[in-house]
């Protein structure tokens, strides 16, 4: 199981700037030995890591790089439903998961399951769009959650949990089960951790595909 350590990402980022240990201490105010550190296998301190991936220009889920805490996750949503499929609530979430899983990966140099987590990412946001904006959806077992449903956001991004016994509640995690648009291709933009794979002809054809469903999801709002 592949863990792109966070003594990688910063070895790379630092690089890719064309620094030098020393340049990159003075511009986080840390001793040059600190650097040599991290690089080396050390962890930074944590209060440290937002400065550090606003200095790169990353998020500090891509400076700590770990893909397993996304496939536990994923874990977990797999064992929630009845039947062993994952719950329409959940398909975006679900989504989002092999989408960070499928760039840590590709970042780890592991393109070959980095792309399969990838193209999974793509069919389940595929299915996710599909479901009609308002409609309500199972969340998952009913001993777990009490035959409870919740609506597809719609463009007021306000969901509700629908109680069994017919009153419905506004939660704030309820971003949990959004599937915001655009995600793929804004990802697969932007996200480092892409960088080695642009080239890659499943990379090309995948990037093809998310324009081509940014324009679905567009088309639709």
């Amino acid at each position: 199981m592949v863990e792109l350590k966070i003594s990688e990402v910063i070895s790379r980022e630092r690089k890719r700037l064309d620094l030098t240990q020393e340049e990159l201490a003075k511009a986080l105010f840390v001793s040059p030995q600190a650097v040599s550190n991290w690089e080396r296998g050390g962890y930074p301190d944590i209060t440290l890591l937002p400065s550090i991936a606003n200095f790169f220009g990353i998020t500090v889920d891509e400076l700590i790089g770990n893909d397993e805490l996304s496939k536990f996750k994923m874990r977990v949503l797999e064992n929630i439903s009845t039947d062993g499929t994952i719950p329409k609530a959940w398909l975006g979430a679900y989504a989002e998961l092999c989408l960070k899983t499928g760039g840590t990966l590709i970042g780890a140099n592991e393109l070959d399951e980095g792309f399969e987590y990838l193209e999974k990412a793509f069919e389940l946001y595929e299915k996710w769009i599909a479901i009609p904006e308002g409609k309500l959806m199972d969340v998952g077992k009913p001993e777990l959650f009490e035959n409870a449903k919740i609506n597809k956001n719609d463009s007021s991004n306000i969901v509700y949990i629908y109680l069994q016994n017919g009153t419905k509640v506004w939660n704030p995690y309820l971003w949990l089960f959004f599937g915001i648009k655009n995600d793929i291709r804004r990802a697969m933009t932007h996200w480092h951790w892409f960088d080695n794979a642009r080239t890659d002809e499943r990379f090309v054809v995948l990037y093809e595909k998310a324009l081509k469903l940014m324009e679905k999801t567009t088309n639709r709002a």
